[in-house]
């Protein structure tokens, strides 16, 4: 009889912490994602920025540089999505992209389709169950897993754009509705320049240009030559440019950190072969050299940095004797 109630209280006990036990997990908190504070702001995009587009409709030019004004919220550095967001609210545009994120990591499919609102929903699933749909989802899963952050949003038409960029295939834009108390994905055709160019800023978030100072260079140089340089920049996979005070012109040479053309494997150290043959004829030069966090084209007044500036003489050589 004493062993029969041992037994029946060791098994209260076990169903008390199976019970317990669970309750922990279901009150286990989801990750906390930030507060959604949009107003207004500016967005200013160096219109030489590679893929940007001329966009005087909805931008104000200056100096080479389109400005935004905006309605939304951004995170300059990013904000990176929690590896685990499943039973958002959907309250915020946040919550609604962080759900979606999920989803697609483990591949869901009716998930998806759930996010979307009842205009859209019918296509999603359609394109879900075609048949491109696994490389579709090969895609996008890759993405979701690949350091997902969100960059910011701006109000657009009757919804909100939310950007959001990864460390493989870079920005992405998702379109959102508000339906009641939730934020709902549905789908957008649009070609205007503004989603384009705000896209492209994202994706190299561009930093003003950083001088280069104390490069050993020679008084001169052959035209026909070269002079090896050798750069630390601020940032790993930073460019380098040289270019002539010429707004407007191309930078006349640009490697990056890591490219095919840096001959240092070291991080954030660019080493590379200057030739003469980038000032074209001879005479004597002032030049720059800058470092930029994107790969600039083409030279703005911004670019004018004195601690960047140099000379230099580039001569030909003849049989006998040097032409300058």
């Amino acid at each position: 009889m004493a062993s029969m109630k041992r037994f029946l209280l060791s098994l209260l006990l076990l169903n008390a912490v199976l019970i317990i036990s669970a309750q922990s997990r279901l009150k286990t908190p989801l990750p906390q994602l930030p507060a959604f504070q949009p107003g207004t702001f500016q967005l200013w995009i160096p219109s030489f920025l590679p893929g940007v587009m001329d966009d005087s409709v909805n931008a104000f030019n200056f100096h080479d540089t389109l400005i935004y004004n905006l309605n939304g919220q951004i995170f300059p550095g990013g904000y990176l999505l929690p590896k685990n967001s499943r039973g958002q609210k959907l309250s915020t545009p946040w919550e609604t992209i962080a759900e979606l994120a999920d989803a697609y990591k483990k591949r869901d499919r009716q998930r998806i389709v759930d996010l979307y609102n009842y205009t859209s929903a019918d296509k999603v699933a359609e394109f879900l169950n075609g048949p491109d749909a696994s490389s579709f989802l090969d895609y996008v899963s890759r993405s979701a897993n690949a350091s997902l952050k969100i960059m910011g949003s701006i109000d657009y038409g009757n919804g909100i754009v939310v950007f959001v960029k990864d460390s493989i295939h870079g920005v992405h834009l998702n379109y959102l509705i508000k339906e009641g108390p939730v934020y709902k994905l549905s789908t957008l055709e649009d070609d205007k320049a503004v989603l384009w160019n705000i896209m492209n800023y994202f994706n190299y978030v561009p930093k003003a240009p950083v001088a280069v100072k104390s490069v050993g260079l020679p008084d001169s140089l052959n035209i026909d030559g070269s002079t090896d340089i050798r750069i630390r920049v601020p940032e790993a996979g930073d460019w380098v440019g040289i270019y002539l005070p010429t707004p407007g012109e191309s930078i006349r040479l640009l490697v990056q950190d890591n490219g095919p053309h840096d001959l240092d494997p070291e991080k954030n150290v660019i080493e590379f072969s200057m030739p003469g043959v980038i000032f074209i004829t001879p005479g004597t030069y002032t030049f720059y050299i800058a470092a930029f966090n994107y790969p600039a084209q083409r030279v703005t007044k911004n670019y004018f940095l004195s601690d960047a500036k140099y000379s230099i003489k580039v001569y030909q050589k003849k049989d006998d004797y040097d032409s300058y």
